[in-house]
């Protein structure tokens, strides 16, 4: 085995120098490897310098606008549409006042008026709500005070009709009281005398006025009244519920429609 080695290794010495065969001696190759993987690195180090550039521009164009998203999401989530359309009250969770300075002087006035709008509601000041300029915010920071505080006559001075209607008519729901619709006229005090009935319907523990859900005019109430009555009156229980409602019970308690 050494003899074998030794003359291996001379012949890529004589190799080298340009001896038998003229094969490349081991010198040669070892040169000519390098000399490859130099040039090999180099290109990927360069396209991957060039792809890092590229890849930087676009990771910046997919953080740039995230970061705008989230800005925006935190000036407008859990605002409420215009109390004219209707819509889920407003959540009244104040915006950070870093947020505020990061947005243009338009979303800056919004976030500024939400800031104030939160506060208000958590304080329960009603005439501090005069103070954001958004309208649609205004009126909503001026309703959810008067609902938080249940007091009609705050409901009275919203001046929007139908905010003033939905304010009043929750109060009548919450106390079960349709006494307190009188401040409302034509179809504002229909509307808030029935949710007012349905709610009381429903949960005055007598199984036997049940029938009564079904005097009322309106489909949305009259859903709300025989739902919260199967509940409250019979435990959910549709076995428990007379006959004559009891295919009524099953639909609405698995969430189906039914005919009234």
């Amino acid at each position: 085995m050494e003899e074998e080695y030794q003359e291996e290794y001379q012949t890529d010495e004589d190799g080298a120098a340009g001896g038998i065969g003229n094969r490349p001696g081991r010198k040669t190759v070892i040169v000519a490897v390098a000399l490859l993987l130099a040039g090999i690195f180099l290109a990927m180090f360069l396209a991957g310098n060039s792809g890092g550039e590229n890849d930087g521009g676009a990771t910046q164009k997919k953080i740039f606008p995230a970061a705008s998203s989230k800005k925006a999401a935190a000036v407008t989530d859990g605002q409420i549409t215009d109390s004219q359309t209707g819509g889920k009250e407003y959540n009244y969770t104040a915006p950070a006042a870093v947020d505020c300075q990061a947005q243009g002087s338009g979303d800056a006035q919004e976030c500024i008026d939400r800031q104030i709008a939160a506060k208000s509601v958590n304080e329960k000041n009603f005439s501090a709500c005069m103070s954001v300029k958004n309208e649609a915010l205004r009126t909503n920071c001026m309703l959810a005070v008067a609902r938080k505080t249940s007091n009609v006559g705050l409901c009275s001075s919203i001046g929007n009709e139908a905010a003033k209607a939905r304010c009043i008519s929750g109060i009548a729901a919450e106390k079960k009281d349709d006494s307190i619709c009188g401040a409302l006229q034509g179809e504002y005090l229909a509307g808030c005398i029935e949710e007012a009935q349905a709610f009381s319907i429903a949960a005055d523990g007598d199984p036997t006025t049940l029938g009564q859900c079904r005097e009322l005019k309106i489909q949305e109430f009259i859903s709300i009244c025989f739902s919260n009555s199967y509940i409250n009156k019979f435990k959910g229980d549709c076995s428990l519920v007379p006959l004559d409602f009891r295919q009524d019970c099953l639909t609405r308690l698995q969430g189906g429609a039914t005919q009234d």
